[in-house]
Formats: structure tokens, sequence, C-alpha cells
């Protein structure tokens, strides 16, 4: 969470939907996880009055999180992060709203009562089940009666299994139920869409249409594709057809001779918008799915259905606590690290684009569906001129004119500097698995630096590129990283 973020919780200070905590208690946090479930959602910040070691933090983020899997049920995505603030380390629990209620822990359904956790009589609990049987089942809890699990991919179940925590002792339908994919001994149409390679001839609505303009007119394509297979691996696909259509340029840092390639729109906004529209767009509807467009002057991504309810484009844009349409889907992603914080997708959308000094993006929405625009850089303007920074050739995307360099952040040149050795820290650990440490000796350097930090990792959570050796015991001294499948995969296709 970002620390403006965090900053307005701490200040609104406890209410129904923020609980403080100065200490770390699994027990009664779960208590205020399933009131938060059970009624509209909320926070829950822990360590707010005490300082804490990260190494303890990310302790407490593993038990937490264990709790939560095996103690509330049904199961629920809930998103645990870890913030600082002033050298603090802080805990932050954000609960959406539960689409399954009534939820129970400790064999008792807890609701809000004067900010706190109170347990729920039989009467609300009645209500609540009652209110859960007359309400329509969502598209993505259907049964999907055309596949079985033989139809699953088993790259993606090799992968899904790879990020699920505490899944040895279970069976793969125990795992898949443990995320509502498997139901009744039978799959849902989530997991179609998540875990099998043609969904798209069952549902013609998940396939993905990217086009390239080269002109305003719209009248000749540059590039036109559609997209089918899993999510995450439509996810991907799309980014790299974005990639390849817009402009790059080149930037040296001060005083290095190490080239810098800066995409004309930032890849961590333009993912987390497609994130985005994957998590939150109308399934149900057949004539419906996500579309991406690219011209000279902005990149457009719509996904059909319309703003859910509760949700205004007021408070798409300030970040506030979101309405998941789709949380079984959410949950998957969230889980295989592509949604970190719920509903603060956009609060990241604006502050990337700030850093590269784009203009702020604008949202659209009517009754169709949602439209995120991302506009060029104002120094690109219509008539061809010399370009001022050397760019990436040959130039893939329409020509965008002339396009000055742009104003970075300190914070953007940091991410910068550690972007530049994820690919020498990965080609290192294609000869064995090392500690940061051992990495950082075999690049030379004195001491773990904060890029390499960082480059690790991005690395680990947001590609997926490495991964820890001992993944249970995330601070032991003895922690090593490996390459993944994916990585290796990376590696083979860009530097064969």
């Amino acid at each position: 969470m970002d620390k403006e973020k965090l900053l307005e919780l701490l200040f609104l200070g406890e209410s129904n939907n923020i609980e403080l905590k100065n200490e770390f208690d699994d027990f009664d946090i779960c208590e205020s996880i399933c009131s938060f479930l059970n009624s509209e959602g909320g926070f829950v910040v822990c360590g707010v009055n005490n300082y804490f070691e990260l190494e303890q933090v990310e302790h407490w983020k593993q038990k937490i999180e264990e709790r939560i899997e095996n103690s509330i049920h049904p199961h629920a995505p809930v998103f645990v992060s870890i913030s600082s603030i002033d050298n603090k380390q802080i805990l932050i629990i954000e609960v959406p709203e539960g689409h399954d209620k009534p939820y129970e822990f400790a064999q008792k359904v807890y609701i809000r009562r004067n900010n706190s956790p109170y347990p729920a009589d039989i009467g609300i609990i009645k209500e609540m089940i009652f209110s859960s049987q007359v309400a329509p089942i969502r598209w993505e809890r259907r049964f999907a009666d055309e596949i079985s699990i033989d139809d699953l991919s088993s790259d993606e179940l090799q992968r899904l299994l790879g990020k699920m925590p505490f899944c040895d002792d279970f069976t793969l339908q125990r795992n898949l139920e443990k995320l509502s994919l498997f139901r009744q001994g039978r799959l849902t149409n989530a997991a179609d869409i998540l875990l099998t390679n043609d969904s798209a001839i069952r549902h013609p609505q998940s396939r993905v249409r990217a086009v390239c303009y080269t002109q305003k007119t719209a009248s000749k394509y540059h590039d036109i594709k559609k997209f089918e297979g899993p999510v995450i691996q439509l996810v991907e696909d799309i980014l790299n057809f974005i990639e390849r259509n817009t402009a790059s340029q080149a930037v040296f840092l001060e005083n290095s001779a190490q080239r810098m390639m800066i995409p004309q729109y930032p890849t961590n906004a333009i993912r987390e918008g497609l994130v985005n529209a994957f998590a939150h767009r109308d399934y149900a509807s057949y004539g419906g799915g996500i579309r991406v467009e690219i011209s000279p002057e902005k990149l457009t991504i719509w996904n059909s259905g319309s703003l859910p309810e509760g949700v205004s484009l007021t408070s798409l844009q300030k970040g506030q606590l979101s309405v998941l349409r789709n949380p079984d889907i959410a949950n998957y992603l969230h889980l295989h690290g592509y949604m970190e914080m719920l509903g603060r997708g956009s609060v990241l959308i604006q502050k990337e684009c700030k850093k590269v000094n784009l203009p702020a993006p604008q949202w659209q929405a009517d009754e169709a569906g949602v439209t995120l625009t991302f506009f060029a850089s104002n120094s690109v303007c219509d008539d061809l001129g010399p370009m001022t920074g050397p760019m990436t050739g040959p130039m893939m995307g329409p020509m965008m004119g002339p396009m000055m360099g742009p104003k970075l952040s300190d914070d953007y040149l940091a991410e910068l500097e550690s972007t530049s050795k994820m690919d020498v820290v990965m080609k290192i650990l294609t000869k064995e698995p090392m500690s940061q440490s051992e990495i950082a000796a075999a690049l030379g350097l004195n001491s773990v630096s904060g890029a390499l930090k960082r480059a690790v990792e991005a690395l680990e959570k947001k590609f997926h590129f490495i991964e820890k050796i001992v993944p249970d015991k995330t601070t032991s001294k003895k922690q090593k990283y490996r390459l993944t499948n994916l990585g290796k995969k990376f590696l083979e296709n860009n530097y064969k």
C-alpha cells in the first residue's frame, strides 16, 4: 500500500471499516476478518504504535495467511501486505465484502458492531443464509459441465500448485475446491477460463481482441490479433502485443554506460489495467469481452460490463475499497501475484503515469462497459521530426513523432537501476541456486545493494521468473533462489 493511503487509514482511526492493532494476535485478527467478510469489508492494520523488524512482520504475514487459509470458511480472497512508514513495518490486511455469507471462524459467525467483531445471533445467520440462497449464482460459480479434470492444462496446474500455500497434503480436487474452482464434484466456469487452453470454444466472449492503428482514421491496421487461452497467458500475450506495437526510448543513467529502455507507456500501469479488466469484466455477457486499441495518440483497454453496484468513477479513481464482480477470478490472480491490493490498481496506474510525465489516464463507464485510456506523452506532436533520443530499432510500433526524453523521478530511476540487473541475475542462476549475497558476489558487489534487492523481489513476486528453494521459511539465513520453469522459458526465448 502506498504511504498516502496508509496515512489516510491511520488518520481516520478506528471505524466500522478500519481496525488498528498495536500487537499481532492471529486469533483476534481472524475474528475481525470474519466480521468484515460478513459485513461491508474493511482493513486490519497491525503494528501501528510499535516498532517491529521486517523479518518479524514477514513471519506475521505468513502466519496469518496460513490461519486464514485453514480457519475461515468458506474460502474468501483476503489481501495481506507489508508497508513501511517512518521506519516502521506495518502489516495491512484488506478484506472485501464476502459473496458467500455467512463466514465462520472458530465455529462462530462474526459481524461488525460498535467498530468491533461480535458473534452473530441465530436470526442474523438465518437471514444471511436466506439471502445467499435467493441470490443468483455468479457466472464464475456456474458448473462447466463440458469439461473435466483431464481437460485442465498441465502447465497451468503446475503453475497454480506452485503458488498455493499449504497444499501438499491435499488432492488436486481439494486444492481446487479451496479456490471455489471445483464444487460438488464439478468444475466451474472460472476454472474453465483460468485453467484450460480451449475455453474460447465454450465461452467465445473470453477471447481478447487487440488492434493497432497506423492512422487516426483507423482505415488501416498496423497489427490486429485475437487471443485465447488461460487468463494469465492472455495477460502476458497482450502485454507482448502492446510492447511490440509501441515505441521505446533508450536512456542512459547518470554516471553509467548502462542503457535503459523506457517503454512509451509504463509496463506496471498497463499490466494493472489489463488485470483489472479480467477481474472485473462481465463474463455472463456473450456479446462482451476485452478489447485493446493502440493509436498514435493513445492506448485504450475496454472490458464489458458496467461498474459494479456501489462503485463510481470517483471511488474507482481514488482507489477506495473495491467491490469484486468475480471474487474467485480475482483471488486466483492475487494468488499469482497479479493483484497485490484490492482496489488500489487505479492509484498505481495514475502514479506510474505521473512518474514518466505522461498525462493522467482517464476512466469512462456506461452500461456497455468500462474504458481505461492512456494518453501518449505531451511532447509527441503530429509532424515528424528528428528524434531527440536513440530509439529501439527496428521500431515495431506506429510512428509517434519526436519523443522527448521523459522526466524521470528519483524513484523511477531506482526502478530502472534494479531492472537493468534482472537479466544478469537470471543468467547467474542458470548455474545453480544462490542466496542474495552469493548473487551479489557473482556480480562483483561488496554487499547486497538496494537495486539488487529490488531486482530479486521483482523477479520473484512480479514476474515469477525465480523462486525460493525453501518457500515455507522465507526468512531463513540459508535461503536461496532458483529459476522457475517460466524463467527458464524466458531465457530460452530471448537469449538463444
